[in-house]
Order: structure tokens, then C-alpha cells, then sequence
């Protein structure tokens, strides 16, 4: 697979709506699940406790199940879900944009059935970092465009 797919907004969004698709659909049947997501790119709000918080390039499996299942919504392009973590059971809201996760399971601790593969979800940090950078430019250039004292620089 070329490294520019990895990049390209339609695979990205094509892959955020199956991804979300198939988590409205979990959510409507009740049906628990984990998500697996790269940890460099979930926001904890409160942060986790060092010793609780893996190593940023480490999947991460999140269970979403009880609590998680009931409080689970979308953000704009993200989920939130708030959940416990440690044996304190930490309580934090994450928010993961749903282009990101690689792979929803379904099933219990000891045998998880894969139900969605999202190749984007292994170079996560990387679209992250590619898709700030092309927001800030796009963002950039509009500014310049729209400035009015800017117009006889265009000509």
C-alpha cells in the first residue's frame, strides 16, 4: 500500500463512517465491545495518573461495556466515553477521533471476535500530526485570502 493513501482525506473518511456505523450499531443493540486505538492520539480529561497511563506508541484496548455503553456519544468526529481505569478505577473522559481506531472486537476477555479493521488506526499519530498540519495551512491560507489589504498581493 503506497505510504500517500495513508494520507488521503476520502480513505479517511470512508473508514471514520464505517467505523462509525458500526459502532451506532453496537450502541443500538446493547452489545459491548473494545476498541483498540493507538495511545498517542486518545485525550484523557482528567489525564491518567503516570502509573496508570501506557507508553504513547502502545495500543491501547479500551472495554466498552455497563457504564461506557450507557454514557458512549459522538463529538463532532470523536467518541467520548467516560470510563475507570486501574484497580482505583480512575475515572476519565476519553475523546478518540473515530478515524483512529484500528479495530473493534466484540466477546469477552479471553476470545475477541474482530468486527472492524481499520488499516488507518497503525499510522494514527502520524495522519494526526499530517491532518494538523494541513488544517493550520488550510486555515492559514484563509486568513491571508480573506484580508482585504491582501488583494493586491494576489494580483
Amino acid at each position: 500500500m503506497e505510504k500517500n493513501l495513508f494520507f488521503n482525506e476520502n480513505l479517511i473518511e470512508t473508514m471514520r463512517k464505517n467505523c462509525r456505523n458500526t459502532i451506532e450499531f453496537l450502541i443500538k443493540e446493547n452489545i459491548d465491545f473494545f476498541l483498540t486505538v493507538e495511545n498517542a492520539v486518545v485525550e484523557f480529561n482528567p489525564e491518567l495518573p503516570s502509573h496508570i497511563l501506557p507508553n504513547d506508541n502502545d495500543m491501547i484496548v479500551f472495554h466498552v461495556v455497563n457504564y461506557g455503553l450507557e454514557n458512549i456519544h459522538f463529538e463532532d468526529d470523536n467518541i467520548v466515553v467516560e470510563m475507570g481505569f486501574g484497580t482505583e478505577n480512575f475515572g476519565s473522559t476519553l475523546n478518540i477521533p473515530i478515524w483512529s481506531i484500528f479495530q473493534i472486537n466484540i466477546g469477552n476477555q479471553v476470545q475477541k471476535e474482530p468486527l472492524f479493521i481499520n488499516i488507518l488506526g497503525i499510522k494514527a499519530s502520524e495522519i494526526k500530526r499530517h491532518l494538523s498540519v494541513n488544517i493550520g495551512v488550510n486555515k492559514s491560507t484563509n486568513i491571508f485570502l480573506n484580508n482585504p489589504e491582501n488583494e493586491n498581493l494576489l494580483k
